[in-house]
Formats: C-alpha cells, structure tokens, sequence
C-alpha cells in the first residue's frame, strides 16, 4: 500500500510539472499603420509617433495536457517608455503601443507578472520629406 501511495505521489508530481506555465502568446488584430512602420509577434520597428493597437491573447499548459486561453492577469509593459509607451484602453483588453523617440525597447505580454513574450522594438525618426 505504501509503494502504491508513493508511486501515485510521484506521478501526481510529474504530472503537475510538466503541465504548468505559458504555452504561446498571440496578438490578435494589430492595427494598420499609415506608413512603413511594423509589429508583430516577432517585434517591429516604428517611427516616432505611430501607434497600433492590438489585443494581447495568451495561452497556458492544463493538467489535462492540454492548453486554456486565459483572460486574467494579462499585461503589456515596456522595458523603455522613452521609447515606447503603453496604454490600456479601458472597458476593453485591447492595449495601444506607441513610439515616444529614437531608440530600443521590449515590449513585453506578461501573465500573472510572468513574462510570457518580449518584442523587440526599434525606434527611429520618420524619414524627412
């Protein structure tokens, strides 16, 4: 009865550590921008003064070995606001990126204060005209 109970325990452990944290991250219906600026999953680069929004979505691991979309707990920071600012529209999950000045940042989706996905962005001034 023992042996049963520890090879159940061991399992049960197994089974919880292999079944937990962040599956992937998606950005659902980044915005057009009306010039050559771009961002995605993968970063982007913008010049000063464009914004896209976009809806952050995030996707965990289940004990069932399977993943959940999770709706709570989602953020969007940015690792220079000198750069790129952060704004989140309220009523609504939907976040606004914008490119403050010259230079680099991370964006970055967290869930439940972990980073689930960075982005890195480059910053430059719009080419003169």
């Amino acid at each position: 009865m023992a042996k049963a109970r520890a090879i159940l325990a061991g399992l049960s452990i197994l089974a919880l550590a292999g079944c937990s944290g962040i599956d992937h991250v998606e950005l659902d219906g980044v915005t057009n921008m009306p010039d050559d600026s771009r961002f995605s999953i993968q970063g982007g680069a913008l010049h000063t003064g464009i914004a896209t929004a976009f809806k952050p979505r995030v996707w965990t691991h289940n004990w069932h070995f399977g993943t959940d979309e999770q709706t709570d707990g989602i953020d969007v920071v940015s690792s220079n606001t000198d750069v790129v600012g952060v704004a989140h529209v309220t009523n609504d999950s939907r976040v606004v990126i914008f490119a403050v000045g010259p230079g680099q940042a991370v964006v970055s989706v967290t869930y439940d204060g972990e980073n689930a996905q960075g982005m890195p962005v480059t910053v430059t001034d719009p080419p003169a005209q």
